[in-house]
């Protein structure tokens, strides 16, 4: 039987843990040159295209293109930042990230009352959304934003028969806030043509959708439309 006859070295002591240098949640010890202030909330969009990587020689790159604006302030400076952003994009072979830029320079487009450029970004974007299957909501989105510029440029009818596809592609797909956004431009147009039925008609049938999607302001409005439409 093996038995162990030396002295056994002493435990050691256990020292209270170092106080930590940096909290836990980690922040840049610089902060960027310039920040643009966040506007107030409803008023401005954020759109950031952030390009991964490219590899050379000398390692790995980044590049990021983002920018806040003012959609009816700065809509020419939110045009150059998704131009940008859309050039990042083609270059690193991105067809999904050129569509979205292309869209939102279609609706910088019709911000500025230019709706036959707005038609034709949009038109360039649909070219991408209804070729892929799995893009069924920005398909139904860049055909609702099409339908309004249509419906502004005089084209009731090819306006009513894109928010009559937004409608259906969004409804089966189960993308409700879509689906009522495509129900309210039917409503417009029917407003257009003097069928008040068919207005009233699209109306409810949004309200009842966006009756727990929406806030109080969107939900006001249509009520206010409909009462419009209740009055002799």
């Amino acid at each position: 039987m093996c038995s162990w006859s030396g002295t056994r070295r002493p435990r050691p002591t256990l020292s209270p843990p170092r106080p930590r240098r940096w909290p836990r949640t980690w922040a840049p010890r610089t902060a960027p040159a310039t920040i643009p202030k966040r506007p107030a909330p409803g008023t401005a969009v954020l759109w950031r295209a952030r390009t991964r990587p490219t590899t050379s020689s000398g390692g790995r790159r980044r590049s990021r293109a983002w920018g806040w604006w003012t959609w009816r302030r700065k809509p020419g400076e939110a045009a150059e930042w998704f131009e940008h952003a859309r050039n990042l994009h083609d270059l690193l072979d991105r067809a999904r990230g050129v569509a979205l830029m292309t869209r939102h320079l279609g609706r910088v487009a019709a911000v500025q009352g230019d709706h036959p450029r707005a038609l034709a970004y949009f038109a360039a974007a649909l070219a991408y959304f209804a070729a892929v299957p799995s893009e069924i909501y920005h398909h139904a989105r860049t055909l609702t934003f099409a339908g309004h510029s249509h419906l502004a440029t005089g084209q009731t009818a090819a306006a009513e028969q894109a928010f009559e596809k937004a409608a259906d592609l969004a409804g089966a797909d189960g993308h409700r806030y879509e689906h009522a956004r495509a129900l309210l431009g039917l409503a417009d147009v029917a407003a257009h043509h003097g069928d008040h039925a068919a207005e009233r008609g699209h109306l409810e049938c949004a309200a009842e959708i966006l009756a727990d999607l929406s806030g109080p302001e969107e939900q006001a409005e249509i009520q206010a439309r409909l009462d419009r439409l209740q009055q002799p």
